[in-house]
């Protein structure tokens, strides 16, 4: 969860075929800063943790430089439709894509662990 009370945004790059709602072992590669209309919107970069083909990468370094720059182009332009602006501001390391992903899912613990308690008192 994050700051802007919308789960935190994982891509998760993988050769096998994802559905919704299903969960998936992934391993966090790297982040993607970006402004979605003027706000932060930060997308982590992930591989599927048990795909082969992605077993070597480990830091957004490994991605090959034509793959990142298709993932970067995909979300500056995956809002031009609805008339929205999405910058991409920098694209940072797997140290500070876990650092996101822990801080995600301390903010889910803090909000929905409230509600839990708020009602069992009840």
């Amino acid at each position: 969860y994050w700051d802007d009370n919308d789960p935190l945004d994982i891509l998760v790059l993988s050769n096998y075929p994802v559905y919704p709602l299903t969960i998936v072992r992934a391993r966090p590669i790297g982040v993607l800063h970006m402004m979605d209309n003027d706000e932060q919107d930060d997308k982590i970069i992930a591989v599927h943790a048990g795909d082969p083909r992605f077993s070597k990468y480990m830091d957004i370094s490994d991605v090959p430089e034509h793959l990142t720059a298709e993932i970067k182009h995909f979300f500056e332009t995956y809002k031009q439709l609805q008339n929205k602006k999405v910058k991409v501001l920098d694209i940072k390391n797997s140290v500070i894509a876990r650092k996101l992903v822990l801080q995600g899912i301390t903010n889910y613990k803090m909000k929905f662990e409230k509600k839990k308690k708020k009602k069992r008192q009840v």
